[in-house]
């Protein structure tokens, strides 16, 4: 397997590559062009099992990026997230303060469309932004 290096030289991934090499290199490669990047450790339920939420986000212009890094066969959390995610054709963005959680409540139940009073939020409807 060949991946090309920040200086546009090919370079030999290794299945034998640790994870945070894949980790660095996907962090140099998002710092080069210019992607905002979150790397998170993997979450836990309530019964200490990794939730399958994929470990690394990144958006710049428009595009909102989830990378799962997997050397196997998805788990069921990895599996069900994956699925979910490919579904989506709205974003939002919620900022939370003590005095709208009522709204943010509202506006997470089935069949809310948006959510009432003061809740900030950022809506994407197939990439068009609306406020």
């Amino acid at each position: 397997m060949i991946a090309e290096g920040l200086d546009g030289q090919n370079l030999p991934v290794s299945r034998r590559s640790s994870r945070g090499e894949i980790f660095r290199h996907l962090a140099d490669i998002a710092r080069l062009y210019g992607w905002r990047y979150h790397r998170s450790s993997p979450s836990l339920t309530l019964e200490g099992y990794t939730d399958g939420f994929p470990s690394s986000v990144l958006v710049r212009d428009g595009r909102l990026v989830f990378v799962a890094i997997s050397g196997r066969k998805l788990t069921p959390p990895e599996a069900a997230w994956a699925d979910e995610l490919s579904r989506v054709s709205t974003v939002e963005m919620h900022v939370i303060r003590r005095e709208n959680l009522a709204a943010l409540t509202h506006a997470l139940r089935p069949g809310a469309q948006d959510a009432p009073g003061e809740l900030p939020l950022v809506t994407m409807h197939r990439g068009r932004a609306e406020r």
